[in-house]
């Protein structure tokens, strides 16, 4: 499938249907990533299949267009997956969903560039020690909340469905992945000097404080830098 024909007409159509909508190509991109997810499922317990099966199950029920859930979105972190590689799809960007077995035992759910990556979703309460400098993937953080709404977001505290990425792709046909890009970018750029110099507990923008990631290695740190190098000069 061309992606030209993947993403044809979903921010500008003249007030038409567009050929494909924003819950399609989510689903779509879902499906797609799972299929490769459970090509290996050799060597895993029946009850981490199960669990798999069960959330995949039940992001297919939220989605479906007959059951009415306009304001229900699934979980931060599928929604996070999905979003991340339909905006690297559409940049070009060499992206390949890893198996439920890297999925699940190496914490592994893209390689990207040839780096084996494992996305997270971004929220202020969230403790990331386990996901950094312990582990063979690079991390992303991955932004929820659209950059408009961000300042809101920190000082409520809560998020409302309708100011995330999600929703405005899913509800509303409308996907802005080169903002999104451009966050992703930006946060974990910022999050690289906030672990290295481990100083971050002034405000920032972000709503990221150094004691949500504890003493990270130097050696992932500079894994990181590279990472996240190559990756803003393919963005």
């Amino acid at each position: 499938m061309e992606l030209e024909t993947e993403v044809h007409n979903l921010e500008n159509c003249s007030g038409n249907t567009p050929e494909i909508n924003g819950l399609e190509l989510f689903l779509e991109n879902y499906n797609e990533i799972n299929a490769v997810r459970y090509s290996d499922t050799t060597d895993l317990r029946a009850f981490e299949i199960n669990t798999s099966n069960c959330e995949f199950a039940n992001t297919i029920n939220i989605l479906d267009p007959e059951i009415e859930t306009k304001y229900g979105l699934p979980k931060i972190g599928t929604c996070s997956e999905v979003l991340f590689y339909i905006a690297m799809k559409r940049k070009g960007v060499y992206i390949v969903p890893s198996s439920l077995k890297e999925d699940l035992q190496k914490h592994i759910d893209f390689f990207v560039l040839g780096f084996p990556v494992d996305i997270t979703s971004i929220y202020k309460t969230k403790i990331y020690k386990e996901k950094f400098g312990y582990r063979d993937s690079r991390t992303l953080l991955i932004p929820f909340v659209k950059r408009k709404y961000k300042e809101n977001f920190e000082q409520r505290g809560f998020y409302q469905n309708d100011f995330t990425y999600a929703y405005d792709l899913i509800r509303n046909n409308r996907f802005d992945h080169e903002e999104f890009l451009d966050e992703v970018l930006n946060i974990n750029n910022y999050l690289l000097c906030l672990i290295e110099n481990s100083n971050g507990d002034n405000g920032n923008n972000h709503g990221l404080r150094s004691w949500q990631f504890g003493d990270v290695p130097k050696r992932f740190i500079k894994e990181q830098r590279v990472f996240l190098q190559c990756l803003s000069d393919i963005l």
